[in-house]
């Protein structure tokens, strides 16, 4: 299907009136150049492989640690790559504030200096083809203390220290031009060793602690009144920090002239280089039971999520979902860096806390304090 785009004044007397259709396209019209998706021919079904090990230990009476080691590889996985693009050649341009940058770009009519881009094949857009030749691996160390449930206590803590790599997988960018699909896309369109790097999901560091205190000492007590107000209470936390998802300093403008002007990082700067600040949330729970008649209570319950109001940012202001601009490339000049890039308050380049408590963001996490009250009736 080829759509065209027309205005009112560009259709034949008496213009368009149902049933009647046209012909022809009418004069002056321009038919939009039409966007592929294809399969590769060899393409293959990506699997994963895992393995682990683990030990785990008595190291008190209710107390046990453990330690487990585990590896991930993902092979022939996904990735959407367009393959209408010519071959590329060395161009470099000057900084505005000096010095200069070399890219590899793609051909254009004016070649370094510019113009409208060359396709292979110029009838069409983007070919997007869905090759199986992306790969990821996932090592990780996970240490773990627990303590079972007994005399109204329990704990448990981890503490997972791990490595993801991968080279830009991804096989949801289906919408040409689209910013939010774009950023999705690797720059590399061929050997992706460039686009090798920390994953978007590598989390370096990863401590969560849970417990629960379950306030029972006095449910028996022989005295109703301290049995009815001291008794029937239980308290829980979790608390989670965990170092910030990784971004990459990128440049603005399309320097490599592929047509995607999302997802360039500046030349010589590896993937996924730099990374956000600490994401660090402590929640409460605290909720009593309360008997009303022998087959009817009420449970009183108060949560507060982030307690601490601690600010946890999810993308960087400039480039949300991929990185921040450095430079914004223009009239074959690298205009930077920015100042946006750099702002008299670092935090100013993050996009601030999360919306709500589940995340309500393509990367989820804790949001501001929240406390809510809550009455429920058992029957």
């Amino acid at each position: 299907m080829i759509s065209i785009t027309l205005r009112g004044d560009q259709l034949p007397p008496p213009g368009l009136t149902y049933p009647n259709t046209l012909s022809a396209p009418p004069t002056g019209a321009t038919p939009a150049t039409p966007s592929l998706y294809v399969f590769e021919t060899n393409y293959v079904q990506p699997y994963v492989q895992q393995g682990s090990f683990g030990v785990e230990m008595e190291l008190a009476k209710d107390w046990s640690v453990g330690a487990t080691y585990l590896v991930v590889k993902g092979t022939h996985l996904t990735r959407s790559n367009d393959i209408n693009l010519g071959a590329t050649a060395p161009c470099t341009y000057p900084i505005s504030t000096g010095g200069s940058l070399t890219v590899q770009r793609f051909p254009t009519t004016g070649g370094c200096s510019g113009g409208l881009q060359v396709r292979p094949a110029s009838h069409f857009g983007r070919i997007t083809q869905f090759e199986s030749d992306a790969n990821s691996i996932y090592h990780a160390l996970a240490l773990t203390l627990n303590k079972r449930f007994r005399q109204h206590f329990q704990i448990n803590a981890n503490y997972t220290f791990s490595k993801a790599i991968d080279d830009k997988p991804d096989s949801t960018s289906v919408l040409p031009g689209n910013p939010g699909d774009d950023l999705k896309l690797a720059q590399s369109h061929s050997g992706f060793r460039d686009d090798r790097g920390l994953s978007d999901q590598d989390y370096r560091h990863r401590f969560v602690f849970v417990d629960l205190w379950d306030l029972g000492y006095l449910n028996n007590h022989q005295s109703g009144f301290v049995r009815y107000i001291l008794g029937y209470w239980s308290f829980s936390t979790v608390f989670t920090a965990q170092n910030g998802r990784h971004w990459s300093i990128q440049t603005g403008g399309d320097p490599n002239a592929d047509g995607n002007s999302s997802n360039d990082r500046v030349p010589g700067i590896a993937r996924n280089t730099q990374s956000l600040p600490r994401q660090v949330s402590m929640d409460i729970r605290l909720s009593k039971d309360i008997p009303i008649f022998e087959r009817l209570k009420a449970t009183f319950t108060f949560e507060a999520f982030n307690v601490f109001n601690h600010p946890n940012f999810r993308d960087v202001n400039s480039n949300p979902g991929q990185g921040a601009l450095k430079y914004n490339f223009t009239g074959g000049t690298f205009v930077g860096p920015l100042a946006s890039f750099a702002p008299a308050n670092p935090k100013d380049l993050f996009v601030a806390t999360y919306d709500m408590p589940s995340g309500g963001s393509a990367f989820p996490g804790p949001g501001p304090r929240t406390l809510q009250l809550a009455v429920k009736l058992t029957w």
